[in-house]
C-alpha cells in the first residue's frame, strides 16, 4: 500500500466532521458489509479509497463514458478505472478553502468508488503506482478522540505523562481477552472505585462468588491448590496473608 503521503488520512480525519455537517450521518449510515477492518482496531469503506493527484495534473476533468466507465481524460487513469471497475469519482471536499495551505484538499482529493466486490486493496495498490497519482490510500471511517468520563480526571496528572489518551484513542483493552498484571508492591488498595471492578478474582478461592474478597470466601483451605490459602485477590509476600492491600 503506498506510503507516499500519510498526511492524507490525517487530513481526512480533520475534515470529517465538516463533511458530517453537510452530509448528515451518511459516513455512519453505511452498512457493515460496506467496511473494512484495520490492524489498529480502526475501520474503513471497502468500496471506496482516497486518491491524490500530482501537482502538474491538478483537477482532473471527470466524465462518465457511454459505457458506464469513468474517463478522467488521462489514459493510464482510464485504463486503472476499467482495470479495478471504478464507478464513481468525485471531489473529497467540493466547497472553497479560504487557506492556501490546504487548497489543494479542495484541488486534487478525490474519493474514487469502486463496484461492490472489486479488490480494494489491488486498487488502491495500482492508482498508488501510478505517476499521475501522488498518494492512494484507504478511506478511513473517521471516530472521535476518545475522552473518559472519569469526574476526577483531572487529578490524575500522570495520564497525560504517560500518553494514556493518545493510548485510549487506539485501544480500550479488550474485556472478553484481557491480560492479567501482576503488581509486585507494598499492596494495592484494592476496593477502590476504580479498581474494585478490574480486579483479578482467583474464581477457585472465591467460594460465594461474589467477585471481592468477604468471609464468605475464608474456609481456611487452599482450594485451588496453589499453596497460598485464601487467596481469593492474590497475596502479600511481605505480610504473609490473603490480603494484598
Amino acid at each position: 500500500m503506498s506510503q507516499k503521503l500519510k498526511l492524507v488520512e490525517g487530513v481526512a480525519f480533520a475534515f470529517a466532521f465538516i463533511i458530517s455537517f453537510y452530509f448528515g450521518a451518511a459516513v455512519w449510515a453505511v452498512p457493515q458489509s460496506a467496511k473494512m477492518n484495520f490492524a489498529d482496531g480502526g475501520q474503513g469503506f471497502n468500496d471506496r479509497f482516497i486518491l491524490v493527484t500530482n501537482s502538474e495534473i491538478g483537477e482532473l476533468p471527470i466524465a462518465a463514458s457511454s459505457n458506464r466507465l469513468i474517463s478522467t481524460g488521462i489514459e493510464a487513469l482510464d485504463r486503472l478505472c476499467a482495470d479495478y471497475r471504478v464507478t464513481k469519482i468525485e471531489k473529497w471536499y467540493p466547497y472553497p478553502v479560504a487557506h492556501d495551505e490546504l487548497k489543494w484538499v479542495a484541488e486534487r482529493m478525490y474519493i474514487c468508488y469502486i463496484e461492490p466486490g472489486a479488490d480494494i486493496i489491488a486498487a488502491i495498490d495500482a492508482f498508488a503506482g501510478d505517476s499521475h497519482i501522488q498518494a492512494a490510500e484507504p478511506y478511513r471511517i473517521p471516530r472521535p478522540f476518545y475522552v473518559p468520563n472519569d469526574p476526577h480526571r483531572s487529578m490524575q496528572w500522570f495520564l497525560g505523562k504517560i500518553n494514556a489518551y493518545g493510548a485510549w484513542d487506539v485501544v480500550h483493552g479488550d474485556a472478553t481477552a484481557a491480560a492479567i498484571i501482576g503488581i509486585v508492591d507494598t499492596g494495592v488498595y484494592w476496593n477502590h472505585p476504580d479498581l474494585a471492578p478490574n480486579i483479578w478474582i482467583n474464581a477457585a478461592e472465591d467460594l460465594n462468588h461474589n467477585k471481592t474478597l468477604d468471609a464468605g470466601d475464608i474456609d481456611g483451605i487452599d482450594n485451588d491448590g496453589d499453596g497460598f490459602i485464601d487467596d481469593v485477590l492474590g497475596w502479600d509476600f511481605g505480610v504473609g496473608d490473603n490480603n494484598p492491600q
